[in-house]
């Protein structure tokens, strides 16, 4: 092929910001957990997952889906240039999201004690006093997601990683470690929480006006099309929201809340292949919305398969590796945790097969088809909960992951089916042969090194695999050959990386 696209430099700069921006904020985040594991114990960690799982679904609620529509109409509205317009929409979509979401936070405030005990089974008193103060962020991190919305709308990703992933996930395990010794586990937890949102809202607000004048009175009416655009978003955001939490919730219902905390590492864990997908996402959405304005869907079928094809590079690698190391892993967190591994396996399967399609669901939303996004969320959710309910009880985590793991693969047939029958579109491409390839060689490689290394120290056999997985799966792609556009790309994210050092 000839030289790259420009869309595809666009890409592949704003993604490797994103990406770090996102890995940074995913190791933190990681680390958070593994000091309430370790420092507090399996219950409170337990306490900590079931909380922010209620936050993070209902929460959803207070954003109105306004996060998403403001990323859309900040595009497009910038693009035909009308940013009177743009400014209009964006104030408009905080206004009416701190609002919704103020009110989302007395209710439940309101509803804590009535949660933890009829839902979870709680007498302590400890989780209703966790989940109240849980509470208390969700206005926060709705206008952080709102104006984070409208930087990814205006292509400027660094701010996004800045006020959503780097920012406060550095709060949480510094608030930890100071809180910890002289206001108990609870204060501890809760306050960090706080706290990060705290930074996230403030960061996210001061550098959007660090590049839209956000502040000026507006000379134009907000788009008439914003709420009517993002409340089948809400719907979507809600419930696909309660899909990623749904099995933990129904562990800490059904069984309780040590289950919960045993089972939230590997969720977690696994939940780092969606950073990928989340890093392609942030600045393919824009682009898909601007292309689709111009009517050029051959631009939107060369983006979605470019993206496509870079996640794979990363998530198959990863994934079989994390088939080899998963007790390693699971061992961060103490040997409580240790028969979580097959667990671990099964939920991270669903979470790469799921990531894969993500660009096809962007598709979706960003052309004027959320409703497709809404229905296919329903559907794996309600499959999600029934095969919860059917297994939780008498197979507990691991029936949790099977439930989880059912709804990804029912999730991503849905979105293939529907991208294909609007567009003729989909989102694979022979070129992946290579990264396939090269990776089954990197773990053919380190299955011979483990039974080596079987009686070293847990940490040593991991960073001894993690290196020579990497050693063996680079030179295996370089082997095999890079493609044009793929030399092109890298040395221009080499470039960015370089100033960005400097």
């Amino acid at each position: 092929m000839g030289s790259p696209l420009p869309d595809e430099l666009k890409v592949a700069r704003e993604a490797t910001i994103s990406a770090g921006g996102g890995a940074t904020g995913g190791l933190l985040r990681y680390l958070f957990n593994i000091l309430v594991a370790r420092l507090l114990g399996v219950e409170m960690l337990g306490y900590y997952a079931l909380s922010n799982a209620v936050t993070q679904i209902t929460g959803r609620l207070g954003g109105l889906g306004l996060d998403i529509g403001v990323v859309r109409y900040v595009s497009k509205l910038t693009a035909g240039k009308r940013s009177a317009a743009a400014i209009a929409t964006v104030r408009r979509a905080i206004g009416l999201g701190l609002g919704a979401s103020l009110l989302v936070m007395v209710l439940l405030i309101l509803l804590a004690e009535t949660m933890a005990l009829r839902w979870f089974h709680d007498t302590s008193g400890q989780l209703r006093v966790l989940i109240a103060i849980f509470a208390v962020t969700i206005p926060l991190s709705t206008v952080a997601r709102i104006a984070a919305g409208a930087s990814q709308g205006l292509k400027v990703l660094k701010h996004r990683a800045l006020a959503l992933q780097i920012l406060p996930t550095a709060v949480l395990p510094i608030g930890l470690l100071l809180l910890v010794g002289w206001s108990g586990p609870l204060l501890s937890i809760g306050g960090s929480f706080v706290l990060s949102q705290v930074v996230s809202s403030v960061a996210a607000l001061y550098l959007l006006l660090r590049i839209f004048p956000l502040h000026r009175k507006p000379e134009a009416a907000a788009e008439p099309g914003l709420m009517r655009f993002s409340l089948p978003l809400l719907g979507a955001s809600v419930v696909v929201t309660a899909l990623n939490w749904s099995d933990l919730i129904m562990l800490g219902a059904l069984k309780d809340s040590a289950t919960a905390g045993l089972y939230h590492p590997a969720l977690r864990t696994a939940g780092i292949f969606s950073i990928l997908a989340y890093s392609f996402g942030s600045i393919l959405a824009p682009m898909i919305s601007a292309h689709h304005a111009g009517d050029r869907s051959e631009q939107i079928s060369r983006l979605l398969k470019l993206t496509t094809r870079w996640s794979f590079i990363f998530l198959w690698p990863a994934f079989l590796f994390l088939t080899l190391y998963s007790a390693q892993v699971m061992l961060m967190f103490g040997v409580d945790f240790l028969p979580m591994t097959v667990p671990l396996k099964v939920i991270a399967l669903g979470q790469v097969v799921l990531t894969l399609t993500a660009g096809a669901a962007l598709v979706l939303t960003m052309t004027g088809h959320p409703r497709y996004a809404l229905m296919n969320a329903i559907a794996a959710l309600g499959t999600n909960i029934a095969i919860n309910l059917a297994l939780i009880p008498r197979y507990g985590v691991m029936g949790a992951a099977i439930a989880t793991a059912t709804a990804a693969g029912l999730l991503t047939v849905l979105r293939l089916l529907e991208v294909w029958s609007l567009y003729r579109l989909h989102p694979f491409s022979w070129r992946m042969g290579k990264p396939f390839v090269a990776a089954l060689a990197a773990w053919a490689a380190c299955l011979a090194l483990n039974r080596v290394i079987l009686d070293w120290h847990p940490g040593l056999i991991l960073l001894s695999g993690a290196g020579l997985y990497l050693t063996i799966y680079t030179s295996g792609i370089l082997l095999l050959g890079l493609d044009e556009d793929d030399r092109t790309v890298l040395q221009a994210v080499a470039r960015k990386m370089r100033l960005a050092a400097k």
